[in-house]
């Protein structure tokens, strides 16, 4: 059994270890996203892609639940830890063979002296040096960059959203107006009136835009105007006003 001493400061060692790791590839992670995001989110700008925003905030998430899990699972063990605290600190290799040498007890003269001046240069040892736990600058400063370009696109609203929700809002119109031709034809007491209502609401809805379709309406009052029925009387008093 290693002294606790050396355990101790392992034990530190692994939990700064993975921290690092966690922080890093998270950034890394996120960076990667946020750059991919930022492309996607261009491209919706000019292109109507309506799913752009929540994939990227799922890739995003999935990317974090990966890079935790992962770090969880890769954990680095007591001899990795060992070795990083010989190597970042100036060790010698005195912390990964002390950890070696007491887990074969039992040990000779030799071997424990040398455990012995390994637990001495731990005693009260701290990770000052060892490591920050944030990465680089360069590279915190290049995942920030992509997050903010990539919320600089999916904040304001694209071009591409306002033309969907204006063709929308058409639509629904272009909706209403059919429903209301169909009303109309039902209500309408003359056969030739509710046929001429009923044909309008088909050609309708083949209108490819709401411009198309104000013109087809046109059309249709025209034609209930050459009828003269006073069923076309309350359709013609509603078209006056579209």
């Amino acid at each position: 059994m290693p002294p606790e001493v050396i355990t101790r400061l392992v034990g530190k060692a692994r939990r700064r270890l993975t921290a690092m790791f966690l922080v890093r590839r998270l950034v890394a992670a996120i960076g990667v996203v946020a750059g991919a995001g930022a492309l996607l989110l261009g491209i919706g700008r000019r292109v109507v892609l309506p799913w752009s925003e929540p994939a990227v905030l799922v890739a995003g998430a999935l990317a974090v639940a990966a890079v935790t899990v992962w770090t969880a699972a890769s954990r680095p063990s007591p001899r990795r830890a060992a070795i990083e605290l010989d190597t970042r600190l100036g060790a010698k290799d005195q912390v990964a063979t002390a950890l070696e040498l007491a887990g074969h007890l039992p040990m000779n003269v030799l071997e424990h002296a040398q455990v012995t001046k390994a637990a001495a240069w731990a005693e009260g040892r701290t990770l000052a040096g060892f490591g920050a736990v944030l990465p680089a600058t360069r590279l915190l400063g290049l995942a920030g960059l992509a997050v903010v370009a990539a919320l600089a696109l999916a904040i304001p609203e694209s071009p591409a959203d306002a033309e969907q929700q204006r063709r929308q809002a058409d639509d629904a119109l272009i909706a209403d107006a059919i429903d209301d031709l169909r009303q109309a034809a039902a209500e309408a007491t003359d056969e030739e009136v509710a046929a001429t209502l009923e044909d309008a609401a088909e050609d309708l809805e083949e209108a490819a835009n709401l411009d198309e379709a104000i013109a087809r309406l046109g059309d249709t009052r025209a034609d209930l105007a050459e009828l003269a029925d006073p069923d076309a009387l309350p359709l013609r008093a509603a078209m006056a006003g579209t």
